[in-house]
């Protein structure tokens, strides 16, 4: 079972039907113009939202309209972080998913 830090399971629908995935609950830091994105610490990569079902961008000032793909059995650690994707490190977590 995932560990989830300030994630909600959600089911989203895209063209080719429903996916399972999580989605951020809120930013209480959050500061106007700053933007999220996904980090994959584990190998030090980003990975991409899903905006409208099925579009996949890098980063987004807009949590309430993206979410990402993830199984419920999944293996994977992924945060959400505020900053500048290019500087991960500097970059605030403000959401994780672990499998531990």
């Amino acid at each position: 079972m995932a560990n989830l830090v300030n994630l909600q399971w959600v089911q989203e629908f895209g063209m080719l039907g429903p996916i399972d995935g999580l989605k951020v609950i809120e930013d209480p830091h959050h500061v106007a113009g700053e933007h999220y994105f996904l980090f994959y610490p584990d190998d030090d990569t980003v990975g991409s939202f899903l905006f409208g079902g099925d579009v996949a961008i890098t980063s987004t000032e807009d949590l309430d309209r993206t979410f990402f793909p993830y199984a419920q059995d999944s293996v994977e650690h992924i945060e959400v972080r505020a900053g500048d994707p290019h500087a991960y490190a500097a970059a605030r977590v403000v959401a994780s998913v672990s499998p531990f």
